[in-house]
């Protein structure tokens, strides 16, 4: 099996992240390309979510929409708009491309040629719940008082704090997309929603909300999944719907019936303790499972590492792993199956 993987340096910030691909039966990177980003002169990131798009790949970086080549992996386009920011993922289906925009809590709709065509926003149908703002006004206090007494040193490459931001947002959740100004170098933190991956379901796009623990569908604007803890990456893959929860490391399987998740499968706890990682990126293949572990911050030494784990695919239990070599940093974002493009 061959798998595609997109990696950052996790903890350190740096000016390039990578693509890898890796043969899992000899564990041998077989496929990779460094991207050194445009936008930022570095980023703690690297690259982030990444979709297919019939023979391509397509990466989203922070402020950056990537299109490769693969078999080998060759930058095709890259580009940027000024209202991208903490970009998560990117997917398409055949008439669009979808943009996680995580720092503004919107889906951004482009069409096949890369021009933006709506921008979709969550805060009001998602984002308004007494309890969420309650939650989210504290951890906002709680991280400007970090900043003002100089203990927070994250995100340096955002020079711009806008006063207020989160408040602004949940009054007009159009504030700061609409007039189209500079965002990318705004730091939006902590999110109203945080929107982490988009998964084209039919005419449908699933989206899953990391700070409310649910995934939503953005045409019917309804929750169809709660109780996900910190959801992230969101497949579907042999009539089933698979999810990660990146705050307790348990995959979560769901029943798909015709274009609606159905009951809960099975459930799994991926890690004994927390601080071995947090569990983000799947790919689902023959027998086999697989689930990347980034490393979190202040972990022990023997977890300041990225490793990805195989799960047998009807137990759900840990049967291998792979630690990712330390030249391609501490970060594991998405997972895919390249098996039909690598033989």
């Amino acid at each position: 099996m061959k798998l595609c993987i997109t990696l950052g340096p996790g903890l350190q910030p740096t000016p390039y992240g990578d693509v890898v691909v890796l043969d899992w039966r000899d564990r041998r990177v077989v496929d990779e390309f460094r991207y050194r980003h445009a936008v930022y002169e570095q980023s703690h990131k690297g690259l982030c979510g990444a979709s297919w798009s019939g023979d391509h790949l397509l990466v989203a970086s922070e402020a950056e929409l990537l299109e490769f080549h693969v078999a080998p992996l060759r930058l095709k386009s890259a580009r940027t708009l000024n209202f991208l920011n903490d970009v998560h993922h990117i997917a398409s289906d055949s008439e669009h491309i979808w943009v996680c925009n995580t720092g503004l809590d919107c889906i951004e709709e482009l069409d096949a040629a890369w021009s933006p065509v709506e921008t979709h926003h969550l805060v009001r149908p998602f984002g308004r719940d007494a309890t969420n703002v309650a939650s989210l006004l504290y951890h906002d206090f709680r991280k400007s008082w970090k900043r003002l007494r100089g203990r927070y040193e994250h995100y340096t490459h955002l020079t711009k704090r806008p006063a207020f931001r989160n408040v602004v947002k949940l009054c007009r959740q159009d504030a700061y997309r609409r007039n189209g100004s500079e965002l990318r170098f705004s730091d939006f933190r902590p999110h109203v929603l945080h929107p982490n991956h988009v998964l084209p379901v039919g005419n449908d796009l699933w989206i899953t909300l990391w700070r409310t623990g649910e995934i939503v569908s953005l045409r019917q604007e309804r929750v169809l999944l709660k109780d996900l803890g910190r959801p992230h990456d969101g497949i579907i893959a042999n009539d089933k719907l698979y999810v990660t929860d990146c705050k307790e490391n348990r995959l979560l399987v769901y029943d798909i019936r015709g274009q609606t998740p159905g009951g809960k499968l099975a459930e799994v706890r991926i890690t004994e303790h927390k601080q071995e990682g947090f569990l983000r990126g799947i790919a689902v293949g023959e027998g086999l499972i697989w689930v990347g572990l980034t490393s979190r911050r202040g972990a022990p030494t023997q977890f300041k590492t990225a490793r990805i784990v195989a799960l047998d695919a009807q137990t759900l239990q840990r049967v291998d792993q792979w630690v990712v070599p330390s030249e391609y940093g501490m970060q594991i974002f998405s997972i895919l199956n390249a098996e039909r493009f690598y033989l």
